[in-house]
């Protein structure tokens, strides 16, 4: 006797356990999902014309000083010092394996830095506006 009501006991809450009530977080009602879709928070409003926000000011600013400032003068440094470390390591003193080595480093790196140099001319809107930049730049594309 103790067996069959240790078994009804467990049957029981076997069955309720697998059968949700509903309502629940499992199963919600047509109202609950009403409410939900209804205090969702939308996305903010795209601006007139459908296009994107403008970008912030901070995100302007430091474009700008990357673009403009810090690749330019990356790209002068780099050049001057691989020039300079040619001028040193072709030296007839300075002929070695590894030289010769760092001298094709230094000229592979110099051919780079010159391939970045037409690209400045883009940031400059009268410039890039043109055709002839804009078909310039396509075949500069294909061959850089």
């Amino acid at each position: 006797m103790a067996t069959s009501a240790l078994l009804q006991a467990l049957t029981t809450t076997l069955t309720t356990s697998l059968n949700p009530v509903v309502g629940d977080a499992i199963h919600p009602t047509s109202t609950d999902l009403l409410t939900s879709l209804t205090t969702t928070t939308l996305p903010p409003a795209l601006p007139p014309g459908g296009g994107r926000p403008p970008p912030p000011d901070f995100l302007l600013h430091t474009q700008f000083v990357v673009d403009r400032v810090l690749i330019p003068l990356v790209v002068t440094f780099g050049i001057v010092g691989n020039f300079l470390s040619l001028v040193v390591l072709t030296r007839k003193e300075m002929a070695s394996p590894t030289n010769s080595f760092l001298t094709a480093l230094a000229i592979s790196d110099i051919s780079l830095l010159l391939l970045q140099v037409p690209m400045f001319f883009g940031l400059n809107p009268s410039v890039a506006s043109t055709d002839s930049f804009k078909l310039f730049v396509r075949y500069y594309t294909v061959i850089m």
